[in-house]
């Protein structure tokens, strides 16, 4: 029986296909892999501003007097927060209860405004920046008459 031309060109024109297939993928796994580890970088962002907080309104409530140099405050509240915070956070500290005096109420907030790394997550989210902000109220367990005024304006992390 002869041997039909067409059935070696068969064979051979599947030459490469792993080439296109491999250049297809490639891209979706880089895009995925980065997007993975822009959300990590936001989730952590997130759970510093968190932390800073709560540290920092703890920090307040039972060590208000200050002689800390650390991230250039006299308030101990302060460089708690600074330490844990991203770098150009604003933190404020409030005294609902309208004084800082023992049993009151302290609330401390700490405000970040993350941007994006890649363009694409940036698209993705719809927005140039995303805004964290984490608050934590505690109890006053003695005088806070160093702490700052209510109303003080909020300073901002440079660490």
């Amino acid at each position: 029986m002869p041997r039909l031309f067409f059935t070696r060109s068969r064979r051979t024109s599947e030459r490469g296909t792993s080439l296109v297939e491999f250049a297809l993928a490639v891209p979706v796994a880089i895009l995925i892999l980065v997007g993975i580890l822009e959300f990590g970088v936001v989730m952590w962002q997130k759970n510093s501003v968190v932390e800073a907080a709560r540290d920092a309104a703890r920090q307040a409530t039972v060590d208000a007097e200050g002689d800390n140099d650390a991230c250039g405050t006299q308030y101990n509240w302060l460089a708690a927060a600074c330490q844990v915070a991203p770098a150009g956070s604003s933190v404020c500290i409030e005294a609902p209860d309208g004084s800082f005096d023992r049993r009151n109420r302290v609330t401390v907030r700490v405000t970040y405004t993350y941007n994006w790394v890649t363009p694409l997550m940036q698209g993705i989210a719809n927005s140039a920046d995303l805004s964290f902000d984490g608050t934590s109220t505690m109890r006053m367990e003695q005088d806070g008459s160093n702490l700052p005024a209510p109303g003080a304006p909020c300073p901002t992390t440079s660490t």
